[in-house]
């Protein structure tokens, strides 16, 4: 090689940079009762609507899982990290949530469906691809979202205990309830489902879903079988009554009218990492959002039903422009627009610049929640 072209190399510019930044925000998430293992000058607590967010570390994952070198044992290992992305979606979330946000599907004649403020996502239901420690879930439900955490099989283990970790004692009692009222149920903890109370009119607390569900972003019949299990949960108070009318409990589904759609949100917190995974990333996306996709009848006056779907937040730090490219090409190959959240609409103190928020909708179609 001579030296026209090793200064014609010099010249090029550098190859995209694959590994991370390194992390901008340390929190202590110890739950109560539990050993800290974080270094001890770390004490800031992460908060959504003013209550800490609680992540248990110890997920029983065995040493050979974590070092092998399959996807799996990636998948595994990445699950037990709190992100930056999970940390801007959340506290993204909060901060719209006390403007306003818009419900746009059948159940918008409901308390539920107007526009509200207040910090509340009551009446949304959402579900949370590629969840992890489940962090921008668990956000979502502490401003009123009901919600249902997704992840590899061996990881939805690891996300029940997270889940107990953030439930009020009430709630607790309530989520043993539900279990224990489901065909075969009992009050053990392996299905990764716990719940939240809240007032019901008949005076009992009724049962709002925080639940984790395998979803193997590779297998097609996955995302049916998750939309058709949300579809059929009732809504369970403690006297043992599906109710069947509309009451202000603003998070329940009987306050979804029956041809509300299981999801009106999907969340993804820095979940494109692995090249070879996003077209079935996006696959599965689009298939949640095509099951999701329902008809809502206008007034008279604007014409025809018009089509509304799921609307996605993706909090995404790019790892490489070939993983942007495809990424985009993906998207348009399903029909899905996107464009960015605006960085002055991000929380002031969890905005950088290698973190942005994508939002991603059925092309043609209206969002079902406006955020």
């Amino acid at each position: 090689m001579d030296e026209q072209e090793d200064d014609a190399i010099a010249a090029q510019p550098p190859p995209p940079m694959l590994a991370l930044p390194g992390r901008c925000w340390y929190f202590d998430f110890t739950p109560p009762g539990v050993a800290r293992r974080g270094p001890s000058f770390i004490t800031d607590r992460l908060t959504i609507s003013k209550e800490p967010i609680y992540i248990w570390e110890d997920y029983g994952l065995s040493a050979g899982e974590l070092t092998e070198g399959s996807a799996q044992s990636h998948t595994l290992a990445t699950s037990q990290s709190v992100w930056d992305g999970a940390i801007v979606l959340a506290k993204y979330l909060e901060t719209v949530c006390a403007a306003s946000v818009t419900h746009n599907g059948p159940a918008e004649e409901s308390a539920a469906g107007r526009s509200r403020g207040g910090s509340s996502l009551r009446g949304v239901s959402l579900a949370e691809l590629g969840s992890g420690t489940g962090l921008a879930g668990i956000g979502a439900y502490r401003l009123g979202a009901s919600v249902v955490l997704t992840d590899h099989e061996r990881v939805v283990t690891s996300l029940s205990h997270n889940i107990r970790c953030n439930l009020a004692p009430a709630a607790a009692a309530a989520a043993a309830a539900r279990k224990a009222l489901q065909p075969g149920g009992s009050s053990g903890d392996g299905s990764g489902a716990e719940a939240r109370a809240v007032q019901a009119p008949c005076g009992c607390s009724c049962v709002c879903a925080l639940t984790a569900s395998p979803l193997d972003w590779t297998d097609r019949a996955a995302v049916a079988r998750l939309v058709a299990e949300i579809a059929a949960q009732p809504c369970l108070c403690a006297c043992k009554a599906a109710h069947a009318s509309p009451h202000p409990c603003g998070c329940c589904r009987p306050e979804r009218r029956p041809d509300a759609p299981p999801f009106d949100l999907i969340l993804g917190a820095d979940i494109v990492w692995v090249e070879e995974l996003i077209g079935d990333l996006v696959s599965t996306l689009s298939a949640i959002v095509q099951a999701c996709t329902v008809a809502v009848a206008a007034s008279p006056e604007d014409g025809p039903p018009r089509l509304r779907s799921p609307l996605c937040l993706l909090a995404y730090q790019s790892r490489s422009t070939a993983a942007d490219r495809e990424l985009i090409a993906h998207l348009h190959k399903h029909g899905l627009a996107h464009d960015t959240v605006p960085r002055a609409a991000l929380a002031p103190d969890f905005c950088v610049p290698h973190i942005s928020v994508w939002r991603i909708w059925r092309d043609g179609h209206d969002p079902l929640v406006r955020i």
